[in-house]
């Protein structure tokens, strides 16, 4: 006969592994008919939030009912590397990609580029806006 014992050590269940990171997604307005998005992704070291993927950040603009992404950028693609994506074509919602080499993301650092690409579409999204109504017209 077999007893409890054996067939508990013979188990040996192992629990599924825990996520590594958690994932954080939000969009706010600039205006009524614009908006920054993003999602990132991050671990907990203590008590502070180190982002390690910026999964996305983009300026929405609002056409016909619809939010479209008119740029947005990444590090998913080439982890440490930031990526952009800009609209060419508002019909067809094609996208330019543009690796920007010299925008290194270093451990510890992508927070900083997180708030700087946000910083950057707040001050720069009605020349965004601008390009795309001239592709339209």
């Amino acid at each position: 006969m077999v007893s409890k014992k054996n067939i508990l050590k013979k188990s040996r269940y192992k629990p599924p592994p825990r996520k590594a990171y958690f994932e954080v997604s939000h969009s706010y307005p600039i205006t009524h008919e614009d908006r920054i998005s993003y999602c990132y992704r991050y671990i907990l070291k203590g008590n502070k939030r180190i982002i390690v993927a910026i999964v996305h950040v983009s300026y929405d603009y609002l056409f016909n009912d619809e939010w479209i992404t008119i740029v947005h950028y990444d590090s998913i693609h080439k982890p440490g590397m930031l990526h952009q994506h800009e609209l060419n074509n508002l019909e067809q919602k094609t996208y330019y990609d543009f690796l920007i080499p010299e925008v290194k993301i270093v451990e510890g650092k992508m927070n900083e580029w997180f708030t700087t690409i946000q910083d950057h579409l707040k001050e720069c999204y009605e020349d965004y806006k601008n390009r795309v109504t001239y592709l339209r017209t």
